[in-house]
């Protein structure tokens, strides 16, 4: 049986049977909501909160925010080290970002002062206006200083999200009650 969801440090779908409370995440994203809430309840009937991630913006290297229409129309090149990096550059492509070219890495990927050197060459050779990755590796870059000496001022920037409650309000309050109360 495979881990939910995959990835390392996950455990098998048995595990959900300790559950006080499932979080079901991206569901915008998710093509086949119904299937997958099925196949938790297989496996618990704890109360079930349904989430979205929701771009509001975008996240300078000095952790500012710009709004959302901030980036439209800018050329870059999008990159993350994430599971599913097809939802981030669609995320980019609503907000009016023009992504000239990806590079996807591993999950978790520990970046190098020679993967941020390309990735601003790859910049300067297309000529685009910049990098924008996900607020999870921008945090890693910016706290690294060889990382952003290797960026060679190419400018970059973060997408910055916000899980989004679609449905579960009282559960979830209920949940945080019995946590905090």
């Amino acid at each position: 049986m495979r881990p939910l969801p995959a990835g390392r440090g996950r455990e098998p779908l048995a595990g959900l049977r300790r559950a006080g409370l499932v979080a079901l995440s991206h569901v915008g994203s998710a093509t086949d909501v119904a299937r997958f809430e099925r196949t938790i309840r297989r496996h618990t009937d704890a109360p079930m909160v349904l989430t979205r991630h929701r771009p509001v913006g975008f996240r300078a290297a000095d952790w500012s925010i710009q709004p959302p229409l901030a980036l439209s129309g800018n050329r870059v090149l999008a990159f993350a080290g994430i599971v599913n990096p097809a939802a981030f550059v669609r995320s980019l492509g609503e907000l009016g970002v023009e992504v000239d070219r990806t590079q996807a890495f591993r999950d978790h990927h520990r970046y190098t002062p020679t993967d941020l050197a390309e990735l601003a060459e790859t910049v300067h050779r297309h000529g685009l206006n910049g990098l924008v990755t996900t607020e999870k590796d921008l945090i890693r870059i910016v706290t690294d200083p060889a990382l952003t000496a290797a960026l060679s001022g190419v400018p970059l920037a973060a997408l910055a999200i916000e899980l989004e409650l679609l449905s579960g309000d009282d559960v979830l309050d209920n949940a945080l009650d019995r946590l905090l109360g």
